[in-house]
């Protein structure tokens, strides 16, 4: 599923919760535009069922990476409504230790390749 699947992003994460072949990306990451629920359950549930994916190369997505890296979900919501901060594991997870996972491949194996070739 594609851009949090909104207008259906309730609909969406029941899937994604019911479905193992089944993930979301949040191409074009923009925190202000995620949806609230989306945001909660990345945190908990979802954390191995998103893959961050870019428009590039429309445009380079080092700013994105950085806005997701940076991104904390606000004390209010955690205090108030009990939203799981969105940890660093997490975030490793969905920008880029899921689509490893996804297509069987190891991600000691696939640092030390990146390495190589630098």
């Amino acid at each position: 599923m594609a851009h949090p699947a909104w207008p259906w992003t309730e609909e969406a994460i029941a899937i994604l919760l019911h479905k193992p072949n089944v993930f979301m990306d949040i191409s074009g990451w923009r925190p202000r535009y995620i949806p609230e629920v989306l945001k909660y359950e990345m945190g908990r549930r979802l954390q191995d069922k998103i893959i961050y994916g870019s428009e590039a190369p429309l445009f380079h997505p080092q700013w994105a990476l950085r806005a997701f890296m940076d991104f904390q979900i606000p004390e209010d919501l955690c205090a108030g409504y009990g939203y799981p901060q969105l940890t660093d594991q997490a975030k490793r997870k969905i920008l880029g230790e899921n689509l490893l996972r996804l297509h069987g491949l190891d991600l000691a194996a696939a640092k030390a390749r990146l390495a190589s070739k630098s």
